[in-house]
């Protein structure tokens, strides 16, 4: 199934998207995944089956990844909305974006993107 912009505010958390790719995405289904089968140290990856991180931990609606994989800010966390989660297969996640979009649709501590230039 694909759901309209119009129609992400389930799958976003009753959230404006953070980025102006995560409106555009195809979501498979309305309903997110079930976050409880997200464990720490899983590998996060792309709907291309490109690494993008590891989890630290699900804070809310949110995948915190660990500090090393947060790129050229290896001072602090980086987060992946569970909005993207696609699938939880063995220890992985899958997303429902390829890593390169995945990759700019990370967001800060406070919600910001990543791409924004915001650190």
């Amino acid at each position: 199934m694909v759901i309209l912009a119009s129609d992400l505010g389930s799958s976003l958390g009753n959230r404006e998207p953070s980025h102006p790719l995560e409106s555009t995405l195809a979501v498979k289904d309305k309903h997110m995944a079930d976050l409880s089968a997200i464990k720490e140290h899983m590998d996060v990856i792309g709907a291309d089956g490109v690494h993008v991180g590891t989890v630290d931990k699900v804070e809310g609606d949110r995948i915190k990844l660990t500090k090393a994989e947060s790129g050229s800010h290896k001072d602090h966390h980086h987060y992946v909305s569970a909005g993207l989660v696609a699938d939880i297969e063995g220890d992985k996640v899958r997303l429902s974006a390829n890593a390169a979009n995945a990759l700019l649709l990370e967001e800060e501590q406070g919600g910001g993107s990543t791409a924004d230039g915001a650190n």
